[in-house]
C-alpha cells in the first residue's frame, strides 16, 4: 500500500511562500464580487431566516415558524451567531478566504508548488456554494480544511477544536472530515493512530450527538394529491384547473402560515423552545 504523507517537503522554494496569498485572494474577490452583483442562491433564504431567528430569539431548540416546525441546531449551530454578529455576507466571503488558503497549504505541502494550479482550481470553485447559498456547508468546510492543515503539522489540539467546530458548523462537512481522517488513519497505520483518532472523534461525536437529540429536518406537509395534480401534464387545459389550483393554495398556505395552521390544527399555540436567556427557560411566545 502507497502511504501519502501530508508533510511540507524540504523543497519547497521561497517563491511558493511567497504566493500563498493568491488563491485566498482569488476566492475573496469572487465572493466580493458575488455580493455586488447581488447574488441569491435557492439556499440564501434560508439562511437569512436562521440568521434573523437568532436574532430574534437567540438559540433555539425548536421553531414553529417554518413550515410544520423543525428542530435548529441540527442543521448549523455556528452558522447563526456568526452570521448575526458579522454578517451572512461576511461569513461567507471570510469561508471562502480560509477555504482557499487551507486547501493551498495542504496541496502546496505535499506535492510542492506545481499544485498551485489546483489551489486557484479550488479557490475558483467557492463560488458554487457561495452562488447556491450553501454557506454552513461552505464554513464548514473551511474549517475542515483548517483541521487537516493543523494536522498535516501535527498541532492535534488545534485540529481536533476544528474539527469539532466543523461538525458544529455543518455536520455533512463534519462527515465528509471524519471520513477523509479515517481514509489518512489506514494509510498512515500505526503512525499518528493517536492524533488522527482525535480528529475523528472530534469530527463524528457532535455529528452523532446532534442526530440523536434533535431527530429529522422536521415536518413539511406537502398532500400527495396536490403533488400528483402539480406534475400532471396539460392539467390548465382541464375543467375545474382554477378551481382545484385555489383549493391547493387553502390545504398548503405558505411560510409561517403553515406552521400556524399545522399547530392550530392540533389545538397548539405556536412557540418556539428557547435558552436564549438561561438554559432553563423553556418556551417564549412566537413573535409575529
Amino acid at each position: 500500500m502507497s502511504v501519502i504523507a501530508v508533510t511540507a517537503p524540504a523543497g519547497i522554494g521561497g517563491g511558493s511562500r511567497r504566493l500563498w496569498w493568491a488563491p485566498p485572494l482569488l476566492a475573496t474577490s469572487l465572493a466580493v464580487l458575488g455580493l455586488a452583483v447581488g447574488w441569491r442562491g435557492v439556499d440564501l433564504p434560508a439562511q437569512i431566516y436562521r440568521v434573523t431567528l437568532f436574532h430574534n430569539e437567540g438559540f433555539t431548540l425548536w421553531d414553529t415558524g417554518w413550515y410544520g416546525g423543525h428542530w435548529t441546531l441540527d442543521y448549523s449551530v455556528l452558522f447563526p451567531p456568526i452570521g448575526g454578529m458579522i454578517g451572512v455576507g461576511l461569513t461567507g466571503v471570510a469561508s471562502a478566504a480560509l477555504a482557499a488558503l487551507a486547501f493551498d497549504r495542504l496541496v502546496i505541502g505535499h506535492f510542492g508548488p506545481t499544485a498551485r494550479v489546483g489551489s486557484f482550481a479550488f479557490a475558483l470553485g467557492t463560488i458554487v456554494q457561495l452562488s447556491i447559498g450553501q454557506l454552513p456547508f461552505l464554513l464548514g468546510e473551511a474549517l475542515g480544511l483548517a483541521a487537516c492543515w493543523a494536522a498535516s503539522r501535527r498541532r492535534w489540539g488545534v485540529a481536533l477544536g476544528l474539527a469539532i467546530a466543523t461538525s458544529l458548523a455543518s455536520p455533512l462537512a463534519g462527515a465528509f472530515l471524519g471520513l477523509a481522517g479515517l481514509a489518512w488513519l489506514i494509510s498512515r497505520w500505526p503512525a499518528q493512530r493517536v492524533g488522527l483518532g482525535g480528529l475523528i472523534a472530534g469530527a463524528a461525536v457532535p455529528v452523532v450527538i446532534l442526530e440523536l437529540l434533535f431527530p429529522g429536518q422536521g415536518f413539511f406537509p406537502f398532500p400527495a394529491a396536490d403533488f400528483v395534480w402539480k406534475r400532471s401534464p396539460g392539467r390548465r387545459q382541464l375543467p375545474g384547473f382554477e378551481k382545484r389550483t385555489e383549493r391547493s393554495k387553502r390545504r398548503l398556505p405558505r411560510g409561517s402560515e403553515i406552521s400556524k395552521s399545522a399547530t392550530a390544527g392540533r389545538g397548539l399555540r405556536p412557540i418556539r423552545h428557547s435558552f436564549a436567556a438561561c438554559p432553563t427557560k423553556c418556551a417564549v411566545p412566537n413573535r409575529p
